[in-house]
């Protein structure tokens, strides 16, 4: 996944919502309707506010989008961000510069496997925008690929997960809304 934003340009392009299809854009939409709701039910549980992680937090379209909104962002006690890709990490700190809402939010280069280097814990942990559907297993070879290949059991997928359940405080929540298989 590293090599795929290895070259920055084509880190950008990938985040440009010129090259996506109506169908994905509108799966993004759908993504941030869920999110507002589920912030919003956490939130109302816990009575205070919330710390969120995103795995996977590419462009930082997401905390970009939230920060936008502030009956929802004053809802946000910390947002943490990580990403593989040091470009991702480099768009993501860059943008919540421009936004000034670098004080709350961080951003991380973190392979998802190591989620227990994280410090913290959390109320919301995402996964957006198909992310958790690049979490192959350890042994997949996108070489050797065929069809037919056995994917009922994803030891990588299992083990951030696992992680990701662990970090979570009482009460809290993890949502994966979209993953492509």
């Amino acid at each position: 996944m590293e090599e795929m934003y290895a070259d920055p340009t084509h880190a950008e392009e990938t985040f440009d919502e010129n090259n996506l299809s109506e169908y994905l854009l509108q799966a993004q939409w759908s993504e941030f309707v869920e999110l507002k709701r589920a912030i919003t039910e956490v939130h109302q549980k816990t009575k205070r506010p919330l710390y969120v992680l995103d795995i996977g937090i590419g462009n930082a379209r997401v905390p970009k989008h939230l920060s936008g909104i502030d009956e929802i962002w004053r809802m946000i006690q910390q947002y943490d961000g990580i990403d593989v890709a040091q470009n991702c990490v480099d768009i993501s700190k860059n943008l919540a510069c421009t936004l000034h809402i670098d004080d709350k939010v961080s951003v991380k280069l973190l392979d998802a496997t190591n989620l227990n280097q994280l410090g913290g814990s959390y109320d919301l942990i995402i996964s957006t925008w198909f992310t958790a559907g690049n979490f192959f297993p350890f042994q997949f070879d996108f070489e050797t690929f065929k069809s037919g290949y056995d994917m009922s059991r994803n030891e990588k997928f299992e083990a951030i997960f696992q992680q990701a359940y662990s970090k979570l405080n009482t009460g809290g929540e993890i949502m994966i809304p979209s993953v492509v298989r």
